[in-house]
């Protein structure tokens, strides 16, 4: 199984609850909005939204 995320990333990123929670939790100092339009920082994004969920599904 390949861990490269998909490119293109998607177009509304804005709208994903999991990446705001991961943006909020990283204490970035970049607005959310500037945040999702670089390909770096949404990709660390995905991955703290997907630990995120993994940690909510052990409790």
């Amino acid at each position: 199984m390949s861990k490269q995320l998909a490119l293109p990333l998607e177009s509304d990123l804005s709208a994903d609850p999991a990446l705001r929670r991961a943006w909020i939790r990283s204490g970035l100092r970049v607005p959310f909005h500037v945040a999702v339009h670089v390909p770096a920082i949404v990709i660390c994004l995905r991955h703290l939204a997907g630990v995120g969920m993994q940690r909510r599904r052990l409790r």
